[in-house]
């Protein structure tokens, strides 16, 4: 390495080295990165998908936020996001990780709090399989009523194949699985256009669902 080379890679470790911030991982996020870091890097993935899709200047929602990795990418990419997660734990990560006026953070629990702060966008992923089927009606119009009338909505949901991944460990067991065929149907009775998604590995593509771990689908125009 000659000495020009060096100079420069001494400009870039100062540059890293005079970060404003430090992040670190809750013991959520650890616990992924230690026992499936595949997850963590997927789920990602998902997020860069999503903020391609809602595009800038746009307010996002993101439902089972998490430490809030993917909420701060929507933020950075879209304008500005809050995260919402029912576990105090990661929340308190969130907040103490990501202090930028791009995002924001909230204990929330979608099926009992009442909100009429709307959104350009909302993301789920990885939720709507924990939501018992009786109360997924309650959860749909809690989603609703905070969705602007040209509003998107993205959600993740795993496929059976996804669920017997040795890799993909389960901290709290889905009690509500959806085929594609049913995700289909159910998000078209709320939205006037669907476009679904298939997702292997941390590629989001239009081949077979049937093959895919991970099924993604964008609701457009909510029916009033």
């Amino acid at each position: 390495m000659n000495q020009d080379s060096i100079s420069k890679w001494v400009e870039v470790t100062q540059l890293t080295m005079n970060a404003k911030s430090i992040i670190s991982l809750g013991k959520t996020t650890s616990f992924w990165y230690l026992q499936a870091p595949r997850k963590l890097l997927d789920c990602l993935s998902y997020y860069k998908f999503a903020a391609k899709i809602i595009g800038k200047s746009k307010r996002v929602l993101d439902v089972g936020c998490g430490e809030g990795f993917g909420t701060f990418l929507l933020g950075k990419e879209c304008g500005w996001a809050k995260g919402i997660d029912f576990d105090s734990d990661v929340i308190a990560i969130a907040k103490r990780n990501f202090r930028e006026s791009i995002v924001e953070f909230a204990q929330e629990d979608m099926l009992k709090t009442q909100s009429r702060e709307t959104y350009d966008a909302i993301v789920i992923f990885s939720v709507i399989e924990h939501i018992p089927p009786d109360l997924m009606k309650t959860f749909w119009n809690a989603l609703l009523l905070r969705l602007n009338p040209k509003g998107l909505l993205i959600l993740g949901t795993p496929s059976a194949n996804f669920l017997t991944s040795d890799s993909q460990p389960y901290q709290k067991p889905p009690v509500n699985m959806y085929t594609h065929d049913r995700l289909e149907s159910e998000i078209s009775k709320y939205f006037h256009y669907a476009f679904s998604f298939s997702v292997n590995d941390e590629i989001v593509h239009t081949g077979s669902p049937f093959l895919a771990e991970y099924w993604m689908i964008v609701g457009c125009k909510p029916r009033e």
